[in-house]
């Protein structure tokens, strides 16, 4: 007599773990977009990153190629501790030059083509990256989509 109650209250029991369990309705779960996905993964892409950041190195590279040689100072000191006849400062000798360099020959046109020639090919580089998230991201989200329509 006993069992009968027991195995109703058993039924019920996994008839409301049943009915709880039922899968969220589509109002309750947005739907995640490709546009959502790139933009998430353009602002989490340590390889955009890295590109922007070669960006700018070889912009501050094309700044620095348009500089013009620094002049330098040179300071020389002979006979400082000599010996004998030539102890002490007395005969100290003291050479004191001044270096300003010339560039001739184009060297600084050409540095500058050169950085010029290294942004251009940065800029390449994150156009490229950018492409290859974009790729990634479009078929990891077609792939997705597909497993879903699979699931429905």
């Amino acid at each position: 007599m006993h069992r009968l109650p027991a195995a109703l209250l058993a039924a019920m029991a996994c008839a409301s773990v049943a009915q709880a369990q039922e899968p969220p309705s589509a109002e309750a779960n947005p739907s995640f977009t490709l546009g959502r996905a790139l933009e998430l993964a353009g602002a989490a892409s340590p390889s955009l990153e890295a590109a922007s950041a070669d960006i700018q190195a070889a912009e501050a590279g094309r700044r620095v190629a348009g500089l013009r040689p620094n002049p330098s100072i040179t300071v020389e000191a002979e006979n400082v501790t000599g010996s004998g006849l030539y102890s002490g400062i007395d005969s100290l000798e003291a050479t004191t030059s001044l270096t300003l360099p010339v560039e001739l020959g184009g060297k600084r046109a050409a540095r500058i083509a050169a950085a010029d020639a290294y942004t251009g090919r940065a800029a390449i580089q994150a156009v490229i990256a950018q492409a290859d998230l974009r790729l990634a991201v479009i078929r990891a989200y077609a792939e997705a989509a597909a497993a879903e329509r699979r699931l429905v």
